[in-house]
């Protein structure tokens, strides 16, 4: 039985529709020493592969890490059809207004009960350079275009 294998646009396109169906992402870190850390995020908001929004506790130890290193990685995976996404990129932590109100929900009180301004409220903002799907064995590398205006 042969394969068909898939072009750069519907590897890329592939790719998006796995990250924009995905509500956690895995966020991977580099501590202090040196190693490796993942933890699993809500995706707040994503702009295609080029962008992704994250928060969580300014106390945290994902904080203090990106606040010493912002190279980072995120993961996305689709248990069902056994494919995933690594996007190569830079995260860094926003606590300002603008990036708070962007991806505040309701329900997010929860986790900061003073609401859009608690200041344990921490937003992740990453951006992508890279991305490598996995999908049928295979597991293809490409750029990741940016859309902003230069």
């Amino acid at each position: 039985m042969s394969r068909k294998i898939l072009t750069a646009e519907e590897i890329y396109e592939s790719s998006e529709v796995l990250a924009n169906d995905s509500e956690i992402s895995f966020l991977g870190t580099i501590d202090e020493e040196g190693y490796p850390h993942i933890k699993a995020l809500m995706k707040a908001k994503n702009n295609s592969l080029e962008e992704i929004w994250m928060s969580t506790g300014t106390s945290s130890e994902k904080t203090k890490q990106l606040e010493n290193n912002s190279k980072t990685c995120v993961y996305f995976v689709n248990f069902e059809k056994f494919a995933g996404l690594m996007l190569l990129g830079e995260t860094i932590p926003k606590r300002d207004s603008e990036s708070r109100n962007l991806i505040w929900s309701e329900g997010d009180e929860q986790y900061y009960p003073q609401g859009v301004e608690d200041p344990n409220y921490t937003v992740f903002h990453f951006t992508a350079k890279i991305g490598r799907y996995y999908f049928r064995r295979r597991w293809p590398t490409f750029k990741i275009p940016s859309k902003k205006k230069q």
